[in-house]
């Protein structure tokens, strides 16, 4: 199973109104598979402060899929995502690869 990480401060000083989000991509065996296993880690995400706002699958590769993760502490979300635990979780969820960022809103931008 490959595992990335994109390489971010761990910054937690953020204003009230900063938002940190991790965003997620995830290719599995078998999609309905995982996500029976991502719902029945909810309690446990949201004891680590992660809360799961946002999923996508894939149209061309339905077992890929893409998610994104309110967090309150980079730090805690981190301790969370230690690699013993997410290798064991990630094999009983056929995981096959996947990666996350850690990214916050910038301001001033609008379409």
């Amino acid at each position: 199973m490959a595992m990335r990480q994109a390489d971010v401060s761990t910054r937690e000083v953020k204003m009230e109104s900063e938002m940190i989000y991790m965003h997620g991509r995830i290719r599995v065996v078998d999609f309905s598979k995982w996500k029976s296993e991502m719902e029945a880690d909810a309690e446990a995400q949201l004891n680590a402060g992660m809360r799961l706002i946002h999923l996508w699958r894939g149209l061309e590769e339905p077992n890929t899929a893409f998610f994104v993760l309110e967090v309150d502490s980079v730090e805690k979300a981190r301790a969370f995502l230690n690699p013993e635990a997410v290798a064991e979780a990630s094999k009983a969820a056929g995981v096959l690869d996947f990666e996350w960022h850690f990214v916050e809103n910038v301001e001033g931008y609008s379409m």
